[in-house]
Parts: C-alpha cells; structure tokens; sequence
C-alpha cells in the first residue's frame, strides 16, 4: 500500500493570489502614474499658458498706461506752453493800453491848462480894464457907486470863471489828438 503522505493543508490557493494581486496592483499604480503625471502635465502647460496670457494682458495695460501717461504730460505741457503766450500777449497789450492812456492823459492835461491860462489872462485884462475906470472915476462918483461897480467886477470875474470852467468841461473832447481852442476874448478899450 502505499503511503499516501499528506501535505499540510494550507489556505493559499495554487496559483498564489498574492503574487498575481501584487502584480495586478504593481501594474494599476503605473497606469495611475502616468495618467496623473499626464493630467498634472496637462495642468502645468494650461497654467504656464494662463500665466503667459496674464503677463500679456498686464504689459498691454501697462503699455496703455505709459501711452495715457505720455499723451497725459503733452497736454499739459500745450496747456502751460498756451497760457504763458495768453499771458505774454495779455500783458503786452496792456503795456500799449497804458502807454496810449498816458500820452492821451498828457495831451487833456496840456488842453486844459491851455484854457486854464486863457481865462486867467482873459480875467487879469478885464480887471486891469475895471481898475482903469476906477483910477479915472468913470461910472460914479460917491462911495457908494464904487463899491457897487467893485461888487459887480467881482461878481463878473467869478461868473466868467465859472462859465469858462464848465464850458472846458462840458465841450472837451474824448478823442485823442484833438485840442479845444481857448475862448475868444475882446478887450473893450
């Protein structure tokens, strides 16, 4: 007979799984490393991109930017350049003004002395002619009379003053260049 010689029994089946599971588990792991390197390389390429296009949109501002910038600092530099030319004319032209107000402020002064002088010697001759006729006792003897004929010479001198005053104020002239002649006096000898 023969001798049948057992073998321990053992829970692990022929093929061994474990070799066969690690095997299996060995080849997963690979394809899981590829298609998540694949998927972090495919990432990577989209975030380099968006990063990419980020930095472009941020110089195309920034590039915009030194344009308004620029544009920005000429205007202002025309503004300035224009208002100090405003400014030079504006106070050349003022320059003129005030020299022709001068010389035309000169010219009325001269005409008003002009007349001022024509009746201070048309008064100077009427009071000589007045003081004449008193030293020769014409128009009255008595006290009286003289003292009237005084009053009235005064009376005529301050009149003819004030006639001659008004009418240099009231007919002068605005315009420049014009002169008014001093009024005419008649010396009655």
């Amino acid at each position: 007979m023969t001798e049948v010689v057992s073998q321990p029994r053992s829970n692990v089946p022929v093929p061994d799984p474990s070799a066969l599971t690690t095997e299996q588990i060995r080849r997963e792991l690979n394809l899981l490393q590829s298609l998540l390197e694949s998927k972090i390389g495919g990432i990577e390429t989209k975030a380099v991109s968006d990063f990419s296009l980020v930095t472009e949109k941020f110089r195309s501002v920034e590039t915009r930017a030194n344009v308004v910038e620029v544009a920005q600092k000429e205007a202002i530099a025309a503004a300035a350049a224009a208002g100090k030319t405003s400014i030079d004319a504006a106070l050349q032209a003022q320059k003129e003004a005030a020299g022709k107000s001068e010389v035309y402020m000169v010219e009325q002064l001269k005409g008003i002395q002009a007349i001022l002088a024509t009746n201070n010697a048309s008064l100077n001759d009427k009071i000589a002619v007045i003081n004449g006729r008193l030293d020769r006792g014409e128009g009255g003897s008595n006290a009286h009379s003289s003292t009237v004929a005084m009053a009235v010479a005064i009376a005529s001198v301050l009149i003819s003053l004030v006639i001659g005053g008004f009418s240099a104020i009231s007919s002068h002239n605005t315009q420049p260049g014009v002169t008014i002649p001093p009024p005419v006096t008649v010396n009655p000898r």
